[in-house]
């Protein structure tokens, strides 16, 4: 992955979300368990900050969090965007003009009551479906919200096909980090 200056980079990594959400309809968040081991979890409430790293997801399907989320405790968000006419053109053009993937790196924040303005927020999302029986089922009353802060930021690194790519969104070439 390639480390992204996450404060100036801020509005680019938004958009990359955004479009992430429209192409899957979700992100990944990963949190660690008492074992040690990874918790993945398909979130598709994840809104990020206007301004500063950080956001909020609702927390309503998520008995890990529960079990395993304590305020403070690092996680790790996950959008690839995985629309197909996205990566068509890439691969016929031969790079990515855009990040098929970033990483976000921060810390679970408190369990909330949500505001009239983030549960709005949700509910336009879901309003296409709102006459149907899951959503009355799934997400009518959803209400409690999880804060998210961000330290750090990567992006896919596909070798020649995103070279130029992270050196035009960051403005530089940065080191590589190794995973």
């Amino acid at each position: 992955m390639k480390k992204l200056p996450i404060r100036k980079e801020w509005k680019q990594i938004r958009a990359h979300f955004r479009r992430s959400m429209q192409s899957n309809s979700h992100v990944v968040v990963t949190l660690v368990d008492d074992e040690g081991y990874p918790r993945p979890m398909p979130i598709g409430s994840v809104t990020l900050n206007r301004e500063e790293p950080g956001g909020y997801f609702i927390e309503k399907f998520t008995s890990s969090f529960a079990r395993f989320g304590e305020e403070g405790q690092r996680i790790c968000v996950l959008a690839v965007n995985t629309n197909k006419w996205f990566w068509l053109r890439s691969l016929l053009k031969g790079h990515f003009y855009r990040p098929p993937a970033i990483r976000l790196y921060g810390r679970l924040g408190k369990l909330r009551e949500g505001t009239e303005d983030e549960k709005e927020r949700f509910q336009r999302l879901v309003r296409p479906v709102k006459r149907t029986k899951g959503y009355k089922i799934m997400w009518k009353d959803m209400n409690r919200v999880r804060e998210l802060s961000f330290e750090r930021a990567e992006g896919a690194n596909l070798g020649l096909m995103t070279d130029a790519l992270w050196k035009s969104f960051v403005g530089s070439v940065e080191e590589r980090v190794v995973h």
